[in-house]
């Protein structure tokens, strides 16, 4: 079984204050016997954080969201592991369809041969 983990969570921005934020997050996911990593993308957020970001808009259907309490790196770094836990494949391909579930893959929607 392949098991992914998290190398390193990229933040756009790491909000000043803990409470309300929106920010999004490249994922640097790979397995711990090799070098290189695929990226994922999420969007972490708090509740009013994610609406005061999409104010005026009627309605909003997000992939890759994760909603948080607060800005704690630590949690939602842990937080997403724990999701990538869940996604072990016999294979890296089906492993990383299987985290794309949750997290936009850099290759989503790439046909495979």
């Amino acid at each position: 079984m392949i098991h992914p983990i998290l190398k390193e969570a990229h933040f756009h921005e790491i909000p000043e204050g803990k409470k309300d934020f929106c920010t999004s997050v490249v994922l640097d996911v790979g397995v711990k016997q090799k070098s290189g990593s695929d990226q994922f993308y999420a969007t972490v957020a708090t509740a009013n954080g994610l609406k005061e970001f999409f104010v005026g808009e009627a309605a909003i259907a997000i992939r890759g969201l994760l909603l948080v309490d607060s800005f704690d790196i630590t949690l939602i770094k842990h937080e997403i592991q724990n999701i990538l836990d869940r996604c072990s494949k016999t294979t890296w391909e089906e492993t990383a369809i299987s985290i794309n579930r949750f997290f936009p893959w850099e290759f989503d929607e790439m046909k495979w041969k």
